[in-house]
């Protein structure tokens, strides 16, 4: 199968748990945090980029937004749980061994529990892993095109509605009733259209919302920021408001939240402390941006870092008693069997 959406915006932006990780971390985070019971990689190519990987864990179920940023060969078998797959970025030839009916000319597919995925990607490649804790006996194999078309509906809204989210919890809510009403689809089930956004994006929010995100050494001035677009301070903050349902400054502060939080995914410094990457990005009081941390991201600083030091271990399980089968390769005559 194969399929060549576009897609700019930002996926579980703030769930990263590693970004432009080199191959054996990206493997143990993709193993380890959707489910996969058993995992062959084959790379061809030099860089040490390998692939990011962010996650939501769930009540009924997970949220991974997958991307690989080379040639890579993947041979996986899915876990216990059902999982939707939803291509969004990419040129990716699939097969399924064994499955005696494939998914289709579909950039949105059901994989069963246990089921074997041999993915090649030439490139570069983004993907949605959703998993269920449980499905519908009544789930189909194969998604109507209907039912594809609502799925990619629901996504596209959640996406949207949580680009500018400001607390974890607000993001796991949305991310409940994403699932519980994805299932509802896959079951058959009519489900009433959510309210969606009547605003449309103003161009001098969007260009203030770059200059933001572009400039880490910028200190928050709205009067510089009206400037900028040419309008009055108090019109740009309630067009700001308006169209992300935050405040200019609540803007700024999650953009250096995020700068925190995606050097840590990339673990800049691997020796570095937590009071190191907080106060590289301007944050001096750091039991108040741990509280800021906390309900951005839904854990401490430490708990983030903890956990990307851990993937950097050569001796990790995974690693070790055989479900990670690494081949790093510079020809291009790379092939799983």
């Amino acid at each position: 199968m194969i399929y060549s959406p576009s897609a700019s915006d930002r996926v579980l932006e703030t769930c990263a748990r590693v970004i432009d990780a080199p191959p054996a971390e990206w493997s143990c985070a993709l193993l380890s945090l959707t489910g996969l019971t058993r995992l062959r990689v084959s790379l061809n190519g030099t860089s040490r980029r390998s692939g990011s990987l962010a996650h939501l864990a769930l009540p009924n179920g997970s949220i991974s937004c997958v991307r690989l940023h080379q040639r890579t060969i993947t041979d996986s078998f899915n876990g216990p749980l059902p999982t939707l797959v939803m291509l969004r970025l990419g040129v990716v030839d699939l097969s399924m061994p064994g499955r005696s009916r494939l998914p289709g000319q579909s950039d949105i597919f059901l994989l069963e529990p246990g089921q074997r995925l041999v993915s090649l990607v030439p490139h570069e490649a983004e993907g949605l892993l959703i998993r269920f804790q449980a499905m519908p006996e009544s789930a189909p194999l194969r998604l109507a095109d209907y039912a594809v078309e609502s799925i990619r509906t629901e996504v596209g809204q959640f996406i949207a509605d949580t680009r500018y989210v400001i607390d974890h919890a607000v993001l796991v809510r949305r991310a409940i009733l994403l699932l519980e009403r994805l299932r509802a689809l896959l079951s058959g089930r009519w489900l009433p259209s959510l309210p969606s956004p009547t605003n449309s994006s103003d161009p001098r929010v969007e260009q203030v919302l770059r200059f933001i995100q572009a400039e880490p050494d910028w200190t928050f001035c709205m009067d510089f920021l009206a400037a900028r677009v040419h309008t009055g301070a108090r019109n740009l903050y309630r067009l700001i408001r308006r169209q992300t349902g935050i405040t200019p400054y609540a803007c700024y502060q999650r953009a250096r939240l995020l700068r925190v939080r995606e050097d840590i995914a990339r673990l800049v410094d691997p020796g570095a402390t937590v009071s190191w990457y907080a106060t590289g990005h301007g944050f001096t009081h750091l039991s108040r941006f741990s509280g800021d941390y906390r309900r951005l991201f839904g854990e401490l600083p430490s708990v983030t870092l903890a956990q990307r030091k851990a993937l950097t271990d050569p001796h990790q399980a995974p690693l070790l008693d055989g479900r990670i089968n690494l081949k790093i390769s510079s020809t291009d005559d790379q092939a799983l069997n």
